[in-house]
């Protein structure tokens, strides 16, 4: 059943949102200070090409990443998804996906906090 979430959701478009977060993360990663945030874009890339996988937290050894990462625009990323979960909640094919969505929501707004495995 992930395989086919998984397959749905690239052919949805999450593709294209990979794409652009690996396009970031390699602009992050050109300048010494962004390569943590380039990271974090790939860590988003992988997640958003593969969303049905599993997140773990993992001790925050950058509290002022997260900080950083939030007013630099993370939390328009993490308001765009949380508003898509909420919008695909609503509909009962929909639901998988929502939940998926509001995921990345939370990966969106604390990425130093998180390893996708």
């Amino acid at each position: 059943m992930k395989k086919l979430g998984n397959f749905l959701w690239c052919v949805l478009g999450g593709f294209i949102f990979a794409a652009v977060y690996s396009v970031l993360g390699l602009v992050f990663c050109l300048t010494l200070v962004g390569i943590p945030f380039g990271k974090q874009y790939f860590k988003l890339a992988k997640l958003v090409f593969k969303p049905f996988g599993k997140i773990v937290l993992v001790e925050n050894k950058r509290p002022f990443g997260n900080f950083l990462w939030n007013i630099l625009g993370g939390i328009v990323f993490s308001l765009v998804y949380f508003v898509l979960g909420v919008v695909l909640c609503v509909t009962l094919i929909g639901i998988p996906f929502g939940k998926q969505c509001l995921k990345l929501a939370g990966v969106a707004f604390k990425p130093f906090n998180k390893a996708v495995v």
